[in-house]
């Protein structure tokens, strides 16, 4: 059910007949904006979604193109770009059925329709294009914003995970402080609202219709018909002592006994899924959460994911912060997934920050992506990132604030040679007991056999491939991942010139990946699969070359191999190892 009509548009190329939408919808009843309504031109397949204030703006369409705009509960709009618009888009609420339906104090109905829901939860899985915004205030100004892809997994009415393809942080200093939110895109797989989790309030389809009774309150708010389903839009509300539960409103479809879209609230929740790592504690917790549902191949996936948080922290000073976060995820393409980088992330604490930020801005990915955004921010999101973006782990523009480390960033490859921690002594004392004794009874006593056990240098090697308008770039990196990286031996230079020469010869690889991959797209536009297997050849080549390495320098204790490979090194990336360690002319160490 949808209605055709025409509306005007900004110009914003005449010469390619290109130009800019931008209008408000809202709701044709009351005149209240839609927030996160769908905007979509059908021949371009590209699309957005209006904000806050119902507000959105979609650029460079064509005359003749179509445009679909889609709300849960109101009639689908269609209509065909031409010259003239109306600054505001009204859409008409589906069909009302409120005298339909009589629902007493002492009616068992409500309840059993919402209990009865649980039992169509489960459904196949899915992979999704999916598009991440995420914007934190403090004081009312800017502090965060994050913008990001991901191929998202999605099943049983959940987000199972979000495997990144590129991203892009802007970091700016409120007071002297940062606020980031470093692993946010979590917060959508963590949440189900048909699992109970220690970390969230619970909600009404946890519940059997029993325990729903004792627990929550129901009232029919409405009903509609949409495309020969009958929509029953609930309110539920906590009874008396229910401060652990979300309220909200909930979309069933009777039909089919299966919800279509939820919102869930609630004000200083005590539980909530948030660590004040740097402050001393968390106070209040409010959250909104809105979940929307698509029908893909007879079963229904997440549309849309809205999560807005407000945390009171406390810091080490006892001062009370309020900080204020607006997140956005749109499972946008069911039919594509992107090719993700060729490259194996660590888990663990900080995943976005980490991963987010493995390589330089990718001016050619952010600039040519036309598929889902908000552009309606895209200015204000490009200037805030650009003054106060992260390269590597250090915040521009340096001040003295922002010269603290990243927890646990990937190290790129550069000249500045890296350096790695030394482990307390008594885990040093710990680990050579523990080896020494493993030589013992595995290797008929020879010292010294588990050495290569002590130490492990993760060197990856990080391949993001990119076709856009018919063009195809890659960004290659040599990375150090420092979360499966350990050396458990006294540091001195010789080992620190060991570790080195180790990533350099990563480095080396690389150079030569990425005259094949060049020389490669001067001959053709290859497919993934055969980047993949270059990719490939090159590991299996560090493989070899690094078992040799170590093999024969073992360790940096010959220093004379040391010295041999080192100069190799120097001849092709100009960093002489032996020199900046003071490696010594000496007689070849013995074992």
């Amino acid at each position: 059910m949808f209605t055709l009509f025409q509306v005007s548009i900004s110009l914003a190329q005449t010469s390619k007949q290109l130009y800019d939408i931008k209008s408000t919808v809202v709701d044709e009843t009351t005149n209240e904006p839609l927030p996160y309504a769908n905007v979509f031109n059908k021949q371009l397949a590209i699309g957005t979604a209006t904000n806050i204030d119902g507000y959105f703006e979609l650029p460079n369409n064509r005359v003749g193109d179509t445009i679909v705009i889609s709300y849960l509960g109101f009639v689908q709009k269609v209509f065909i770009v031409q010259i003239t618009h109306p600054k505001v888009l009204k859409l008409k609420p589906n069909s009302a059925l409120l005298g339909e339906v009589v629902v007493t104090a002492n009616d068992d109905y409500l309840y059993a329709l919402v209990s009865k829901v649980k039992k169509n939860k489960k459904t196949k899985s899915r992979v999704s294009k999916t598009y991440f915004y995420l914007e934190t205030k403090l004081f009312g100004e800017p502090v965060e914003i994050i913008e990001s892809y991901y191929n998202g997994k999605y099943s049983n009415f959940g987000a199972d995970e979000l495997k990144i393809k590129k991203g892009r942080i802007g970091l700016k200093p409120s007071f002297g402080r940062y606020f980031s939110s470093t692993e946010s895109s979590r917060l959508f797989s963590m949440q189900n609202v048909f699992l109970r989790s220690d970390l969230f309030p619970d909600n009404p389809l946890l519940f059997n219709r029993k325990r729903l009774k004792k627990k929550y309150k129901l009232k029919l708010n409405h009903t509609y018909v949409d495309k020969q389903s009958k929509v029953y839009v609930i309110d539920f509300n906590p009874r008396e002592g229910g401060d652990d539960l979300f309220k909200g409103t909930v979309w069933i479809d009777q039909n089919k006994n299966r919800i279509i879209k939820i919102t869930l609230n609630i004000q200083k929740s005590a539980k909530h899924p948030f660590l004040p790592i740097g402050f001393k504690s968390i106070g209040a917790v409010d959250m909104e959460i809105t979940k929307s549902y698509k029908e893909i191949g007879g079963q229904l996936f997440i549309d849309n994911i809205d999560f807005n948080y407000d945390v009171v922290y406390t810091d080490r000073n006892g001062e009370r912060i309020e900080a204020n976060t607006t997140s956005f995820s749109k499972a946008y393409d069911y039919n594509e997934k992107f090719d993700l980088p060729l490259f194996e992330f660590s888990k663990g604490l900080h995943e976005d920050y980490r991963n987010i930020t493995i390589s330089d801005y990718d001016a050619f990915f952010w600039e040519g992506t036309k598929e889902f955004r908000f552009y309606d921010r895209l200015q204000k999101v490009g200037d805030f990132i650009k003054e106060n973006h992260i390269e590597g782990n250090i915040l521009y523009p340096k001040r003295k604030s922002s010269l603290q480390r990243l927890e646990s960033p990937y190290v790129l490859w550069n000249k500045h040679r890296i350096k790695i921690s030394q482990v307390p002594t008594s885990k040093l004392q710990e680990a050579a007991q523990t080896f020494s004794t493993q030589d013992l009874m595995t290797r008929g006593g020879v010292p010294g056999s588990f050495s290569g056990d002590r130490y492990h240098l993760d060197i990856k090697l990080y391949l993001d491939v990119n076709v856009i308008q018919d063009s195809l770039t890659f960004q290659l990196e040599t990375v150090l991942d420092p979360i499966g990286t350990y050396y458990l031996f006294e540091i001195s230079n010789t080992d620190l010139a060991f570790i080195n020469m180790y990533f350099d010869l990563m480095e080396i690889q690389k150079r030569k990946l990425k005259k094949e991959l060049v020389n490669l797209l001067k001959l053709s536009n290859p497919d993934i699969a055969l980047i993949t297997s270059l990719y490939l050849k090159h590991l299996d080549e560090f493989q070899k070359t690094s078992e040799e390495f170590v093999s024969e320098v073992n360790r940096g204790k010959n220093r004379k191999r040391m010295k041999e490979w080192s100069h190799d090194i120097y001849k092709i990336l100009n960093v002489d190892n032996a020199k900046m360690f003071g490696l010594l002319d000496l007689d070849d160490a013995k074992e």
